[in-house]
């Protein structure tokens, strides 16, 4: 950290997967110019209440963090974020969120479940990877997010086959350009496919994945140009935290 602070002026994104508090106290009092972070709380002695001193953050990536211990945090500083991501934070608040981040171009959110009963509208968000297994809270934050142009969604079997519909009654995602879904448990309806190629007119790149010896061939039959990733499946499953909770989507 001594290092790095000599190069203060220079250093405008900061990452690092294990901290103290004390080294926390050195990024916030010498690094004042980062603009981004990203940090993976590895226990339970560090807080990241002293980035609330980080006058020029936009980019905020937390990984193992508890939503309690971020409220203060995005209670300061979300108003200027761009970018918010939150994997494995426990008893995550959208609705707080939506109302303290309206600013944010870029959301992620991976937790296995989340309550969500009313949430505001994002306004400029552009870009969302959603990984939940439940599916009224995603239904929800989709309806609210009417600017979207890309979207990545992994939940669970029922969201597509009777929340889908929904989603696109309340938001039509008239402007995506870019969407990859699918389930890490069986494979997407043929009827869910069909209903996003009826209703997203805009889509430029449609990728699907589910698990392996699935045959999602047979989609890409019925809807050419519909791509097929199983390389995600893979890299959605072997993550701990995933396979532990028993998602269906990442």
């Amino acid at each position: 950290m001594k290092s790095l602070s000599q190069q203060s002026n220079y250093i405008k994104n900061f990452g690092c997967d294990c901290f103290s508090d004390t080294q926390l106290l050195t990024l916030v009092t010498d690094l004042i110019s980062v603009r981004e972070i990203s940090l993976r709380i590895c226990g339970f002695h560090a807080s990241v209440s002293p980035l609330t001193h980080l006058e020029n953050l936009t980019v905020l990536r937390l990984k193992y963090c508890l939503f309690s211990d971020v409220v203060d945090l995005i209670l300061k500083r979300g108003c200027q974020l761009i970018e918010l991501e939150l994997e494995s934070s426990g008893n995550l608040d959208l609705r707080f969120i939506s109302e303290n981040c309206r600013n944010l171009v870029r959301l992620v959110i991976k937790e296995p479940t989340y309550e969500c009963e009313k949430c505001s509208s994002f306004p400029k968000l552009q870009h969302l990877i959603l990984q939940t297994q439940n599916p009224s809270a995603a239904e929800l934050l989709l309806s609210q997010c009417h600017s979207l142009t890309t979207l990545e969604l992994c939940t669970i079997r029922e969201f597509y086959d009777h929340h889908m519909f929904s989603v696109l009654e309340k938001n039509p995602l008239e402007y995506l350009q870019t969407l990859c879904m699918g389930t890490l448990s069986g494979s997407l309806s043929p009827g869910t496919v069909g209903l996003i190629s009826e209703h997203c007119v805009t889509l430029s790149e449609f990728k699907v994945f589910g698990e392996p010896g699935v045959n999602l061939k047979s989609l890409c039959e019925l809807y050419p140009g519909l791509q097929i990733v199983p390389d995600l499946w893979l890299k959605l499953a072997d993550k701990e935290a995933i396979v532990n909770a028993g998602l269906d989507l990442d």
